[in-house]
């Protein structure tokens, strides 16, 4: 039980450092803001920016974490082009081990990747890094890009 009200009482600090550095940059560039003349736009589109920038900045880290952790689980051998579905949920409170996730990831594999996994046929599952007996056939049909055929339209 310790564990856990030492591990909230961290991460609360840690928030509240977070928030006081925002506000202190928020405070200096106001200060700079009113030490310029309405006259000199250049130097207020920079201010702007920075606190646009300042706003933004931690959106765009969260989000290139979460995409490198979703590149991290693919196997050394094999590279991903772009990931075409995600569903994942979490029940927890997100950063505990044990937490009840679950979800489903659908990577496209760049052509020369998807080439050489096609060759290893059913031998795959020991080419790729992990534990052996981890890694499971899942059914996909591969022709997925090919037009699907129309059935004819009744009136």
């Amino acid at each position: 039980m310790s564990f856990i009200v030492f591990t909230l009482v961290v991460l609360a600090i840690c928030a509240l450092l977070f928030i006081a550095a925002i506000a202190i940059v928020f405070l200096g560039l106001r200060r700079i803001w009113r030490r310029t003349q309405p006259n000199q736009f250049v130097l207020r589109s920079v201010i702007i920016a920075c606190g646009l920038g300042a706003v933004a900045l931690p959106y765009v880290a969260i989000k290139v974490g979460e995409r490198n952790n979703l590149l991290a689980r693919v196997p050394e051998p094999l590279e991903v082009a772009e990931i075409e579905y995600r569903l994942e949920e979490s029940w927890g409170s997100g950063f505990m081990p044990g937490d009840n996730e679950t979800g489903f990831v659908v990577y496209r594999l760049t052509n020369d990747s998807a080439d050489w996994a096609r060759k290893q046929g059913s031998q795959l599952g020991d080419m790729l890094s992990g534990a052996r007996g981890t890694w499971q056939e899942t059914p996909v049909d591969d022709r997925s890009d090919q037009t699907a055929p129309m059935a004819p339209l009744r009136p």
